[in-house]
C-alpha cells in the first residue's frame, strides 16, 4: 500500500500518526511542524492537530 504523505512512526516501527501531511518536520518539545491542504500548523506527539 502506498503512503499518502508524511506521518510519524514510533520506536516499535508502527504508525503513531497516520500519513496525511504533504510536509512534516521533526518534533521539538512535543510539537512537530506539518502542512496539509495548503495550510501549515503544528501537531502534538499524540496526533492532535494544534496551531
Amino acid at each position: 500500500m502506498a503512503s499518502k504523505g508524511w506521518g510519524d512512526i514510533n520506536q516499535a516501527g508502527q504508525w503513531a500518526i497516520a500519513p496525511q501531511f504533504s510536509a512534516a518536520g521533526s518534533f521539538s518539545e512535543g510539537l512537530g511542524a506539518v502542512k496539509r491542504d495548503g495550510k501549515s500548523g503544528f501537531i502534538h506527539e499524540t496526533g492532535k492537530l494544534g496551531i
